[in-house]
Parts: structure tokens; sequence; C-alpha cells
């Protein structure tokens, strides 16, 4: 598969990325680049990369993948993290000087950096402290001020539509505070892709001082000229236009199509415009996986797992996912760069998302599911982040394993750690899909719903209400009564929380009296929220009042811990 990468009738849109490359620093340089696939968005970024370089900005690039989108900060790992890798001991310093000291968690956690406490709830011990989302995100953005501070900066992302939520969160918070930086910023997207993160990628699009570069289609006489460069000769007009008829100007697929019929032996004469049709690239699939077939079942099987996998995968990963011997897959990848269909070199990379997918949209459901859990497996045993497995678990059917269980929970923690609660909620959510087993199910919702009550998710108070039913434990349920207390005063019903409260307090005084003043304590504090109320909690029943009413006692801001030996 030829991707063609040339930039005809982009001239409009060059000129404005170099236009913004060259603005003064009073100058929000910002740009989204926006077009549906296969418009040359990578191009063009490509080319703002060349152009940033030659006037001496240091470019750091990263690119969205489907596989990360539940992984937090891993697109501004991508783009921050070679800073680090790269430098020496006094650059590091003076990278991460001052409060972008707060940048090496989020772009260096290994498999213990990020751990937990150890206390009874399995909560990291930072989130207690003080807000780790808040520290992360000025953290970042001290480590990108400190840098250019060093060198102008260009930031080049490609694929945004596909970035975690964390990273967006990030790019939102730059952006608000790049003005007066030697810092460029430049994203592609696909307008509107169907995300879980569409608010948050709207929000940062629709800032007033973006600059929207929106490629079109080629006209006529653009795909004309693709074609006259794939066939050496020019088009005869109806075949040009038989051609931008199937390919509705979109450059990735004329190549595509260019070259499928030039291999089929056509000639771009009128007399073969009759047989575009059958070329179209709306079957893509099924042109891709015919040039899979002619190279034989181990190329076929490469590719399938590298589909699973996602860009940047190791060829032995992929070879073992596809149970193939290590010679045979690195033959196969480069039969398969030979045809355009992955990328050269390592690691294996598909040289287009719509190439990728019709590879993995091949796969059955249930063969995907269990190339996702063989792949967990693959990572897990050569040690990968905990991040990087869950990924793969997350696209697996549920198995009742406990193990991806206690996974999940790691990773959830580490997500809640670095300030990506959205994260922890999929994670969780995962994890009671799985399910755990009845010892870890009170626990596992207990988790789940502070995680979400973190990200104001209404399902918080029915997870943490069954957690607070089926566990035996009382401290287990005097802290997911902390919890629940909490989530039913944000939905204006403080009567419930101060019941709660007062009668948890009274269940626990004897196995934890700590705890158990601690709950006697906060349900006097929410007792008073109660419009009209007087007295000790229980003395008066008031109904509940309105959301607007209800503010949550400074109490609620430290979880309790219990003490451990």
């Amino acid at each position: 598969m030829e991707a063609n990468h040339e930039l005809v009738e982009r001239e409009r849109e060059l000129e404005a990325l170099e236009r913004l490359i060259e603005a003064g620093d009073d100058t929000v340089r910002f740009a989204m680049v926006e077009a549906p696939a296969g418009l040359g968005k990578t191009a063009l970024l490509r080319e703002a990369g060349a152009l940033a370089k030659d006037r001496g900005l240091r470019v750091l690039s990263a690119r969205g993948s489907e596989l990360e989108r539940d992984y937090p900060f891993a697109l501004v790992g991508q783009l921050l993290g070679p800073l680090l890798a790269a430098a020496t001991d006094r650059e590091r310093d003076r990278l991460l000087a001052g409060a972008a000291t707060l940048a090496a968690p989020v772009l260096e956690s290994g498999p213990d950096l990020l751990g937990t406490s150890g206390d009874e709830t399995g909560e990291a011990r930072s989130t207690a402290d003080g807000d780790p989302g808040y520290a992360a995100l000025h953290g970042l953005y001290w480590l990108v001020a400190n840098a250019a501070g060093i060198q102008p900066l260009l930031l080049s992302i490609d694929d945004l539509h596909w970035a975690d939520a964390a990273s967006l969160r990030f790019l939102s918070f730059l952006e608000a505070r790049i003005q007066g930086m030697p810092v460029t910023l430049i994203c592609a997207r696909r307008p509107r892709e169907a995300t879980g993160d569409d608010a948050l990628l709207e929000r940062l699009a629709s800032e007033p001082r973006v600059v929207h570069i929106r490629p079109r289609p080629l006209s006529r006489e653009g795909v004309a000229k693709l074609l006259s460069e794939a066939f050496t000769v020019k088009p005869e007009t109806e075949f040009a236009d038989a051609c931008n008829s199937a390919c509705a100007g979109n450059p990735f697929l004329v190549g595509v199509l260019a070259s499928e019929l030039r291999q089929s032996g056509a000639e771009p004469t009128a007399a073969h415009a009759a047989s575009v049709a059958s070329f179209a690239p709306a079957a893509i699939s099924r042109t891709v996986l015919l040039r899979l077939s002619r190279l034989g079942p181990e190329a076929t099987e490469l590719a399938k797992a590298a589909a699973v996998l996602g860009d940047e995968a190791p060829v032995e990963i992929a070879a073992e996912l596809a149970s193939l011997e290590a010679s045979l897959a690195y033959t196969a990848a480069r039969e398969l760069s030979r045809v355009s269909i992955l990328g050269r070199g390592e690691p294996l990379t598909y040289v287009h998302p719509i190439v990728r997918a019709a590879v993995y949209e091949e796969l059955t459901p249930r063969a995907r599911s269990e190339a996702h859990r063989r792949a967990a497996d693959l990572l897990h045993a050569r040690s990968a982040l905990p991040e990087q497995v869950a990924s793969q678990l997350l696209r697996a059917a549920p198995q009742g394993d406990e193990q991806t269980v206690e996974l999940l929970r790691v990773v959830a923690r580490r997500a809640t750690t670095r300030g990506a609660p959205e994260a922890a909620v999929a994670y969780l959510r995962r994890a009671v899909a799985e399910p755990p087993p009845d010892r870890l199910r009170p626990r596992l919702l207990r988790e789940l719903g502070g995680a979400e009550l973190r990200t104001a998710e209404p399902a918080a108070a029915e997870h943490l209400n069954e957690a607070l039913e089926t566990d035996t434990d009382l401290v287990g349920r005097g802290e997911t009564a902390l919890e629940l207390a909490h989530a039913l005063l944000l939905s204006g019903r403080p009567a419930e929380a101060a019941e709660l409260l007062g009668r948890m307090g009274v269940e626990t005084r004897t196995v934890a009296p700590e705890l158990g003043a601690r709950l006697s304590i906060e349900a006097v504090g929410v007792h008073r929220l109660i419009p009209g109320a007087s007295g000790l909690p229980g003395s008066t029943r008031s109904a509940p009042t309105s959301r607007a009413t209800v503010r949550s006692p400074r109490c609620f801001s430290r979880p309790w811990r219990a003490r451990t030996s």
C-alpha cells in the first residue's frame, strides 16, 4: 500500500503554518489541523516540523493511539518524555528546576515509582495530601517553560482525537498559558471523532485563539496530478474523473487506488475508466487483505499481531503473539513494508490508521479478545508498565481472573496518583466486569465509587451503596460510609448523609474507635447543613434539600485512614 505523502494543493495550509511558526512570542501560536482520515494531516505536520527545524526550533512530536486512550498521560509521555531521556545530568537539572520537578513522576513512572502507601484503603498516599491532577499539570507546564527557555519549541501532535483525557487536560492548561513563550503547538485531529473525551477535545479545539487549518479534498486537477506521478504519464480526463469520483478527492485513497490499478496492469486511459469502480478504496479492507494473502500466512499473522498491539510494537513481541519464529517475523515485516502496509524498520507501525483498521476489523470479536488477552500476558511477562498491560485487558472479554482484577486496581491507583481520575474509573469498571472474587467485590466497588465521586459520575452513590450493603467488615463499611455520605451530599441529600454517618459511627465505635469518632463528628457537621435542623443527628428528621443549598464540609477533603501496623 503506497501512502502518498505529496502535499498537492496544500500551499494555503503550509503558508498558515509558516506564519504561525514565525509569529512573535506575544502571539498564542496554537494551530489545529482538522480533516477526515487521508487528507494529509500527517504530511502537513511533518512539513511544519521540517520548517521549524530550519528556523532553529526543537521539535517534539507525539501521536495519539486507540490503544492508549485509557493510559493516563500517554500522549504527554511521548511528547515530553524524550526531553528527560536524552538529557545529561546537568541538562536534566535545568529542565526540572523549580516546579518542573513535579513532572518527573508523570514522565518517568516505573512499576514501583507510583506504588501505593500500604494503607487499608489501597489508595495512593499522595492523593490525600493535595490535588495530584493540578500538581501534574503545573509540573508539566514548567517543564515546557524550562525547555523553551533553552531552545524554542514546536510541539507537534498527530491524531489528537485518540488522546487520553489527562493529556487533553494538560494541553488545555498549556494553551491558556502559552502566550509570551517561544512555544508553537500544532495538533491534528479528525473532526468530531467519537471518543470518550469529546467534551475535553471540543473545548480545546474551540478556544478562540486557536488557528484552524482545514485541508480540503483535492480538486480534479489535484487528483490528476497524483495519478500522473503514480503512472508517470498524464491520465486521460475520463480516467482521472472516475478516480476522483471513487475517492472523493481523498489523496490517501487516490494513492491506494492508483497502486492497485497499476499492479493490475490498468492504464490511465478512458478505456480503463470503467474498471476504477471495482478497485474503489471503499473496499479498502479487501485490498489490504488481498495484498496480505499474496505474501503468505506469516505476513498475515504478523500484520494481525501488530494491529492488536498498536503502533510501536516490538518485533519480538509481535512475533510471539503471532506464534512465529523471530527470523520468519523479520522476513514478514520486510515484506509488509515492501507493499506499504507497515512502515520501514522497527518497531512495527502501520503506514496509516486506515490500513491498521482494515486488518484489525477483519478479526472476529472473539479472536480480538483472545489476542488482546494473550498480548496482555506477553507484556506482563516482559515486565511492561502496568498501563501497557491494562490497555490490552480493557479490550479483552472478562474471564473472572483475579490477577486481572488486581492489576487493574494497581493501574487505577496509579492513575489517581497521577491526576487522571477518568482513567481510574475506566480501569475499575473493567475490574468489576471481570468479575472479582466475592471477598474483593465490596472493596473494589468502594474504590470504583470513590473514583466516580472524583469525576462527578452519577453512578458513584449506587456503587458505594452496593459496597456498603455487601461488605461484612465493619471497618470497610465505615470507610465506605464516608465516601457514600460525600456522594449523598453532592446529590443534595444531606439528611440521608447525616443519618448514615451517625449510624455507622455507632456501629464502628467498638471495633475502630478512631473511625467511629470520625464518623460521628462528621455526622454532626453534615447535620448542620440541613435547613431547619436542630439538636444532634437523628433528633430531627428533615426533608432533603436541593443540591444548590448543599456545601460539602471541610472534613470530607481528606478520607480517613485506618492505622496499620
